[in-house]
C-alpha cells in the first residue's frame, strides 16, 4: 500500500502558527522579567534579615560572654536567669539564620536561573524584533532604466 502524501501546510496556517510564537516570546519574556523582579526582591529581603540575625548574633554572644564574667565575680540568681535567657535566645537566633542561610541559597540559584532566562529570551525577542523590522520593510522601487532613444 502507497504512503499517503503528507499534509501540506497552508499560508494561513503557518502565519498563525508563526504569530503564535513571536506572542509566546513576547509573553516569556515579560514573565521572566516579572519573575526576576519579585525573586530579587525577595533575595534581598533574606539578605537584610540575614544581616540582622548576624548583628543580634553578635549581641547575645556579647552579652553571654558578660554574663558569665558577672557570674564568676559574683553568684547571682538574676544573672543566671539571663544567661539561661540569652542562651535560649541565642540558640533560637542560630536556628533561624540556618533557616535563612538555606533558603538565600535556594533563592539566589533561582534568580540565577531565571536571570539566564530572562536575557535568553530578551535576545529571541530583540532577533524577532530586527528580523520582522527588516521583512516588513517596503520594497524599493527601481528606476527605470534610461535608453539611447530617451537622451
Amino acid at each position: 500500500m502507497p504512503k499517503p502524501k503528507s499534509r501540506l501546510i497552508k499560508s494561513i496556517a503557518a502565519e498563525s502558527t508563526i504569530n503564535t510564537a513571536l506572542a509566546n516570546i513576547t509573553k516569556v519574556h515579560e514573565q521572566t522579567s516579572a519573575a526576576v523582579d519579585a525573586v530579587s526582591k525577595a533575595s534581598k529581603k533574606l539578605a537584610k534579615e540575614g544581616a540582622g540575625l548576624t548583628r543580634k548574633r553578635s549581641t547575645l554572644n556579647r552579652r553571654i560572654v558578660m554574663l558569665k564574667k558577672r557570674i564568676k565575680k559574683s553568684n547571682n540568681a538574676d544573672d543566671r536567669k539571663a544567661l539561661k535567657s540569652a542562651e535560649r535566645e541565642l540558640a533560637a537566633v542560630k536556628k533561624q539564620t540556618t533557616k535563612t542561610v538555606a533558603l538565600k541559597v535556594k533563592t539566589a540559584d533561582e534568580l540565577r536561573g531565571l536571570k539566564a532566562q530572562a536575557k535568553r529570551s530578551s535576545a529571541y525577542l530583540a532577533a524577532t524584533i530586527k528580523i520582522d523590522k527588516a521583512l516588513n520593510k517596503p520594497r524599493k522601487k527601481r528606476r527605470k532604466r534610461r535608453t539611447k532613444s530617451d537622451v
